[in-house]
């Protein structure tokens, strides 16, 4: 099969959950739970991107209009903890893939809020390299570097990637993959992510070969 067939088999289950009313979110409302939606919809904009097939616009439209999205803002407002940080960095990385898809700034103001809650959060309590599934804080700060690089803020990018060499470099840092079960995240390869964006690619490699044990 070609990309764009296995892109396009994978992006139905997406497209017919998004539109379910599983909850009372304003827009993201299906598969089952806010951060399951929010993905979702990232995968209808990274396929329309990826391949240019339109099918999905109206649906990414139908869900993301600046209506929807204050009213998700507002309710994100009440409740600083809700989906942190999980939901909150797919969120920034949804907003990422539609700025560059169509660049009209709908999803921005609650992307720029929420990066900014995710880099507090860390700033007052330094991230553990191992925090699994939902709590992981090595997808966060993934998607925060990547959000803020692209939102051109050198400067909160150095303050994070500085964050992330204190406290995801220690001397001879080890990650077993046995501490990814069972949660559904992928701990260690998290970490080695994340440590590749504070790196030479050089010294990543070095890095990476005593990281993690062989199996």
């Amino acid at each position: 099969q070609s990309k764009e067939k296995i892109a396009l088999t994978l992006s139905e289950p997406a497209a017919r959950c998004v539109e379910r009313i599983d909850t009372e979110h304003p827009a993201f409302h299906g598969c089952i739970d806010w951060h399951s939606a929010v993905h979702a919809t990232w995968t209808l904009t990274a396929y329309t991107a990826m391949t240019g097939d339109k099918r999905y616009e109206d649906i990414i439209r139908k869900i993301l209009t600046p209506e929807k999205l204050q009213a998700e803002q507002k309710q994100i407002e009440r409740n600083l903890n809700f989906e942190m940080p999980y939901g909150r960095a797919w969120f920034l990385r949804l907003a990422l893939e539609h700025e560059r898809l169509y660049g009209d700034g709908k999803l921005l103001p609650l992307a720029d809020l929420l990066a900014a809650t995710i880099d507090q959060k860390y700033r007052a309590s330094p991230p553990d390299p191992l925090t699994p599934t939902y709590e992981n804080s090595a997808w966060a700060l993934i998607n925060l570097i990547d959000y803020y690089e692209f939102r051109n803020q050198a400067n909160k990018v150095s303050q994070i990637k500085a964050l992330v060499r204190r406290t995801f470099l220690p001397p001879n840092a080890t990650c077993n993959p046995a501490d990814e079960r069972p949660g559904f995240m992928a701990v260690c390869f998290n970490w080695a992510w994340l440590v590749s964006k504070v790196m030479t690619r050089y010294d990543f490699t070095r890095w990476s070969s005593t990281f993690m044990p062989p199996s």
